[in-house]
């Protein structure tokens, strides 16, 4: 597993996230291959921390409420579950 993700752009249009006017979020969250990495983004408003189910933790971007995760695809199943602390 990897043990610190690498530095992931956050969206352009983050504002529009957080304030549930973004007129496709699932586009951009949740899980996203490119080749042999996977990419995973969660908005989670209020949580303190995030990570998958016998998995990686996410990295918070910034004060925001989203979490990142990037690194090798085989790291992320298909059908994860995640779990935080609010």
């Amino acid at each position: 597993m990897s043990k610190e993700p690498r530095r992931i752009e956050a969206p352009v249009d983050l504002d529009r996230l957080a304030s549930a006017t973004h007129d496709d979020p699932f586009a951009w969250l949740g899980r996203h291959l490119d080749g042999d990495e996977a990419t995973l983004r969660c908005f989670l408003p209020g949580t303190r921390s995030v990570r998958v189910i016998s998995g990686p933790v996410l990295q918070r971007y910034g004060e925001s409420d989203l979490f990142l995760w990037h690194g090798p695809a085989g790291e992320l199943p298909p059908q994860y579950a995640h779990s935080w602390i609010g």
